[in-house]
């Protein structure tokens, strides 16, 4: 995530440094989402303004757009034609046409065999994601500890 010098009133940008297979990310790794656009009159667009970046915008609710994008692809304006056209076939055959999720599953693969060369632990279930908190006798502030290898 890049922050422009006269942010918040300028949106920041978000590219993918690994390669990811998603309807609504460029070849480039750059992101494309509504929210991250800039606040100008666009009628070709297909855009509300009111869907664009403004300055309440933060980074907490800029995640929350990225990941609800990632979970559910915009396919009406697809930064990458073929991954939305294996999506919705992926989607429309109930999971049964495996192309989509095939692809999705190699690049994690790598990815993690990535990040793991560089010492980096990719959690693999909810409780490895989990931080859980250690607790104290009373008047006490509960620790946090994170999971180790």
């Amino acid at each position: 995530m890049k922050f422009p010098p006269d942010y918040p009133y300028s949106p920041p940008s978000i590219r993918f440094l690994t390669k990811v297979w998603h309807p609504n990310v460029y070849e480039n790794g750059d992101l494309c989402i509504s929210i991250l656009h800039p606040p100008v009159d666009d009628p070709q667009s297909g855009e509300l303004p009111c869907e664009r970046w403004n300055p309440t915008q933060n980074v907490r609710t800029i995640l929350l757009s990225v990941i609800s994008l990632l979970n559910e692809p915009n396919t009406y304006s697809p930064a990458n034609v073929d991954a939305s056209v294996m999506y919705r076939r992926w989607r429309d055959s109930h999971g049964k046409d495996n192309e989509y999720p095939n692809i999705i599953r190699r690049q994690a693969q790598a990815a993690k065999a990535e990040a793991e060369k560089e010492g980096i632990i990719v959690p693999l279930t909810l409780e490895e994601y989990c931080i859980k908190a250690k607790t104290k006798p009373t008047g006490q502030e509960p620790q946090v500890s994170l999971p180790v290898a």
